[in-house]
């Protein structure tokens, strides 16, 4: 079933708003622009599930008979750099419930309470497992609304042609109770590695040991999940922990990035994070964002 009321309409389908070869800009009449200024190439092949406007409070219900596998903060899920467990952003989702169904997973994202389910919890289609919210961390927030996603393949594949992005497919039919065949039916860690096929794409397309950094795991997460060449890999995930510890998003119009290039390109021998805490520690958090800036457009112009 949907999971919330269908009085309340679709904000942004799945595949809508694809990032890809889209120009930033901080003018908010401009459309995907603006949001490419704010989060950088996010979704390149377009969103991976569907978003639901909704006011902050309204009910949320189990989509199908299933097993909770995770119910809390995004922040805390298990992983490591800025893309977790079930390829989730740590910082963007905010409270988020992960349900195991009949041979798929479902995402709902932005609560602002989950607290009616947990864990290893057996839920029943149409069982309320909490309500809507615009958590994105725990202090900062998005537009009310819910995202809802439908994973299917645990290979985080994307063929977009066949409507596929990250594993996720449209999750609109699965709210007729429609069970994926042949697809994922467990999570364990070997199954969620990246396939070959995708570590292919990666080296051929992304950042890879030739421009500095290792294909780690979590690196090809990032990478196939965030940003490409074109994009100069200029979060990396790390932009977005200094961000974090600013309380700004920085991006490439700022020159903020370089700072995170720092560390992306050169691993080891600059710590982001570190020159974040020592000019917040300097200067004090409300003018550090600036400070960082200020000295991300040094580098540039140097």
């Amino acid at each position: 079933m949907r999971p919330v009321s269908a009085e309340f309409e679709v904000s942004q389908e799945f595949g809508g708003g694809a990032t890809a070869g889209v120009v930033a800009n901080p003018d908010q009449s401009s459309g995907m622009g603006y949001y490419v200024w704010l989060y950088g190439n996010y979704q390149p092949f377009g969103h991976a599930g569907m978003d639901i406007a909704c006011p902050i409070g309204t009910p949320v219900y189990a989509p199908a008979d299933g097993e909770v596998l995770y119910a809390g903060w995004c922040e805390d899920l298990p992983g490591n750099g800025s893309v977790r467990k079930w390829l989730l952003y740590y910082n963007f989702g905010g409270i988020v419930t992960v349900i195991q169904h009949n041979g798929w997973i479902s995402v709902i994202a932005h609560q602002s309470t989950n607290d009616a389910v947990y864990a290893g919890m057996q839920v029943k289609e149409g069982q309320l497992i909490g309500k809507t919210g615009n958590t994105k961390t725990r202090t900062t927030y998005v537009a009310a609304h819910v995202h809802i996603e439908a994973l299917v393949f645990n290979d985080y594949r994307t063929d977009v042609a066949n409507g596929i992005i990250y594993g996720r497919v449209n999750p609109a039919p699965f709210f007729g109770g429609v069970a994926a065949q042949g697809t994922i039916t467990t999570t364990s860690e070997d199954e969620e590695m990246i396939s070959k096929e995708t570590q292919d794409w990666l080296r051929a397309n992304l950042l890879n040991k030739d421009d500095g950094s290792q294909l780690r795991r979590d690196l090809g997460y990032q990478n196939n999940t965030l940003f490409s060449k074109a994009d100069g890999a200029y979060q990396n995930g790390i932009l977005a922990d200094i961000s974090e510890r600013l309380g700004k998003t920085l991006n490439k119009e700022d020159g903020g990035y370089i700072v995170g290039l720092l560390a992306a390109v050169k691993p080891g021998a600059t710590d982001a994070g570190a020159i974040a805490d020592a000019v917040i520690a300097a200067v004090g958090k409300d003018i550090a964002a600036e400070v960082v800036t200020a000295f991300g457009q040094k580098l540039g112009a140097a």
